[in-house]
Formats: C-alpha cells, sequence, structure tokens
C-alpha cells in the first residue's frame, strides 16, 4: 500500500484512572487537537491539514484494560501479515471516506461493522500468533 493510502497516524493509548483528566483534554485542544465524538468509554481526537482539511493524526484514549484495545492491536498486527484483508479494508476505507467523509460518524460506524465481521477470525490469530 502506497503512503499516500495511509497518511495518518493512529494512536490508541491507554488512560489509567476512571477518565481523561480535563487538563490532558485542555492540552491537546491547545496543540490543535479537535474532540469527535467516538464509542462509549473512548475519548476520541484527530489533528487535521489546515489547508486540505485531511486528518493527519488520530487518538484514541481508552480506559485501561478496556477490551477495545486489544482488538486494535490485534487488527493492525493481522493487516500487516494478511495483505489481501488490508487491501479489503483500505478499499472500504476509501469508498467510505469519499461517500460520507473521513472521520464522519457514519465513516467510523461503517469500519466499525467492517471490523465486527472479521473479529473473531482476527481475535483468534491474535491468540494463536
Amino acid at each position: 500500500m502506497p503512503l499516500t493510502e495511509a497518511p495518518v497516524i493512529d494512536i490508541a493509548a491507554e488512560v489509567h484512572g476512571p477518565a481523561l483528566p480535563e487538563a490532558a483534554v485542555l492540552r491537546l485542544l491547545v496543540h490543535g487537537f479537535i474532540a469527535l465524538e467516538a464509542e462509549p468509554a473512548c475519548r476520541l481526537f484527530m489533528v487535521e491539514d489546515p489547508v486540505t482539511g485531511r486528518r493527519q493524526v488520530e487518538l484514541r484514549c481508552y480506559p485501561a484494560g478496556h477490551a477495545e484495545l486489544q482488538v486494535l492491536v490485534a487488527f493492525s498486527a493481522y493487516l500487516r501479515r494478511v495483505p489481501g484483508v488490508a487491501d479489503e479494508y483500505h478499499t472500504m476505507k476509501r469508498a467510505t471516506r469519499i461517500s460520507h467523509g473521513a472521520g464522519s460518524p457514519a465513516y467510523h460506524a461503517a469500519k466499525r461493522a467492517w471490523m465486527q465481521q472479521r473479529q473473531a477470525a482476527v481475535l483468534e490469530a491474535w491468540r494463536l500468533a
């Protein structure tokens, strides 16, 4: 996959404590992050290119031990090991970005649905790795 197809830095962080401290949220906002809606228990932040509006950085903050972190790590590893599935994923993301816009709730819902359809196989591969 060419670098131009995935120019986004995706970061998943584990937050120790009941929630991301508001001081941390304010610091992210001061440094150009935008707070977005996300699934329950997750705080989602993004940095966009001021000229193109394209997403450059996405940061997801989860409470310590949240199951979604394991799923994200497993998917990342799986997509690196199974290029055909990675190609399917990037094709789906491109089509969804065109129809709904990157970073939109519909875009994230489509990605989540795609991942949920494959989650059992991905987690089994992760368990066996």
